[in-house]
């Protein structure tokens, strides 16, 4: 690319393991968005898939530049590897299981742009079983603002609201999906904790970003199609089980290593309850529900005794954390019980159009 460091306004990062077949469509979407070309890149980097992925990619070229890591450093690791290739203003994660809107990074970039207290944003992210999801629709918006938030028992609850284009409050940003300022990672530093325990990184970052000062929000007119359909595919196996229990865990540690131990306190008995009610968000029929009721429970119990056992490693980490922290002793858990949504400073009209001409 013939940009300059300080000329690109956004740097796309995608981490991919063994994605071949849905390779092709998330990257087509990203070469089709309404930005010039040279103001925009596309890292894709592969952790030693061996399916094929980078030979799908490397169709994509100049647009997409492919970082080949030399074995699977998973989610975390392989984010922050990836992003000593970014020269973006802005930096997004994404998942390989997606397909962008056309407006998807021109209107996560005009949020940031319109307001410097935005540390952090995320798409509005149309998931499987959705009924608008079948339309697939890259140049309409849908009538539907759809996005993930903290609920007060500490899982991620998805959220259905009439479409507004306005800047949605949301304390949470969805690692599928998630830009970053790159001048706060002076301050955040890797923005996944390659020490925290397998899932909840997202939740650990929103709230260290939160925790710093910064806002945090959903742009509406940022639509994205996500695959994944972890809850429509759970079924009662290993696999599903050891990523449940991993889930619960990484959740309490992501409050553990971010909340004061006041905090933590009151907090906790809302967390404890939760992990078995996040049944209730997977859209299943009541006598399913019932039926993993008690093996939830169980699974949770388990997810708890690992976050347990992996307390003492996170310690340092929430030392640095809780450092850094700029709100108040009890702001997280008055916010996320109570579910607080203050509004978003200098959000007040809808954001103007992004005045970036189509690519031809």
């Amino acid at each position: 690319m013939s940009q300059g460091i300080g000329e690109l306004l956004a740097s796309v990062v995608i981490i991919n393991y063994n994605m071949a077949p849905l390779v092709p469509d998330c990257l087509a979407s990203l070469c089709d968005q309404e930005m010039p070309g040279g103001s925009y890149e596309v890292i894709f980097a592969d952790n030693a898939s061996t399916d094929g992925s980078v030979a799908r990619a490397s169709e994509f070229a100049p647009l997409v530049r492919i970082v080949r890591l030399e074995r699977n450093y998973g989610f975390s690791a392989g984010n922050n590897r990836a992003l000593v290739h970014t020269r973006g203003r802005y930096v997004v994660f994404l998942n390989a299981d997606t397909v962008a809107h056309r407006r998807w990074l021109p209107e996560l970039v005009a949020a940031m742009q319109a307001n410097p207290r935005l540390g952090g944003c995320s798409a509005n992210m149309i998931m499987p079983w959705v009924p608008e999801f079948a339309r697939f629709d890259r140049e309409m918006l849908p009538e539907h603002l759809y996005y993930y938030d903290l609920s007060r028992y500490g899982f991620t609850r998805y959220r259905a609201e009439p479409f507004s284009p306005e800047p949605r409050r949301s304390l949470f940003l969805s690692g599928a999906s998630l830009m970053l300022d790159a001048a706060l990672l002076s301050r955040l530093g890797p923005p996944f904790d390659a020490e925290h325990f397998p899932y909840g990184e997202d939740i650990d970052l929103s709230l260290r970003i939160n925790g710093l000062g910064y806002d945090t929000a959903i742009i509406p007119p940022s639509v994205l199609y996500h695959r994944d359909s972890f809850a429509t595919k759970l079924r009662p196996n290993r696999k599903s089980v050891t990523r449940a229990a991993r889930l619960t865990a990484g959740r309490v540690l992501a409050y553990y290593k971010n909340m004061t131990a006041r905090e933590f306190l009151l907090f906790l008995p809302w967390l404890l309850a939760g992990a078995p009610l996040k049944l209730t968000e997977l859209g299943w029929q009541r006598e399913r529900q019932m039926r993993y009721l008690l093996p939830s429970i169980g699974v949770a119990l388990l997810g708890e005794a690992w976050a347990l056992l992996n307390v003492p490693r996170l310690r340092a980490r929430r030392r640095e954390t809780l450092a850094q922290r700029q709100r108040d002793a009890t702001w997280f858990w008055r916010h996320i019980t109570r579910d607080l949504r203050p509004p978003l400073e200098g959000y007040g009209q809808p954001l103007p159009p992004t005045p970036f001409p189509a690519r031809v």
